[in-house]
């Protein structure tokens, strides 16, 4: 019933989201260039990923301490699960469209894109690195769960900020394999 009808309802917010990041994605760098169909499904696939990793941690953080106790560690572990296939997606598709957007190693040192590229990624090192901390080590431990879940999730979530700080950033630069350096 009603349960159903809410997960639902998420589901429409999440596809009407995706929809949008589609059309923003398809007027952007991806856009532009040689191979436009894979680096427009490489950047779709880049936010939605990140977004649903991050939107769940969000929501995880938000519903776990209102979670009955012995569902926590559950919801939990199935968030983290989830998390660790989105966070290798936007690994390998962040790879993808650094790769086609920088085009060489010179340009990903000696470039402010490059740069700001270089930022993102030793930003989002951190952040999965504080992921890996929660998925390793805190949920083994049911009891401390909610505390140290919060303070870890939300130091991820600043990191978070930063990291799209940076995604800012760089959709404002014009890319060194663009002609731009």
């Amino acid at each position: 019933g009603r349960t159903l009808a809410h997960r639902r309802g998420w589901l429409l917010v999440g596809l009407a989201a995706a929809a949008g990041f589609g059309v923003d994605v398809v007027t952007g760098h991806a856009a532009a260039g040689p191979g436009w169909p894979i680096q427009i499904a490489s950047q779709w696939l880049h936010g939605v990923s990140a977004g649903v990793w991050l939107g769940g941690l969000t929501g995880l953080l938000l519903v776990l301490p209102s979670t009955p106790q012995g569902d926590r560690l559950g919801s939990a572990r199935r968030y983290s699960f989830v998390a660790g296939i989105m966070l290798a997606i936007v690994v390998v598709t962040g790879v993808i469209r650094a790769i086609q957007e920088i085009g060489t190693l010179d340009a990903l040192v000696t470039t402010e894109f490059g740069r700001d590229v270089l930022a993102k990624s030793v930003v989002l090192l951190g952040l999965a690195l504080l992921g890996a901390f929660n998925r390793f080590v805190t949920l083994r431990n049911a009891e401390r769960l909610s505390g140290r879940m919060r303070n870890i999730g939300g130091a991820e979530l600043v990191l978070a900020v930063i990291v799209l700080g940076l995604s800012g950033l760089l959709v404002n630069q014009t890319p060194p394999a663009s002609g731009g350096s």
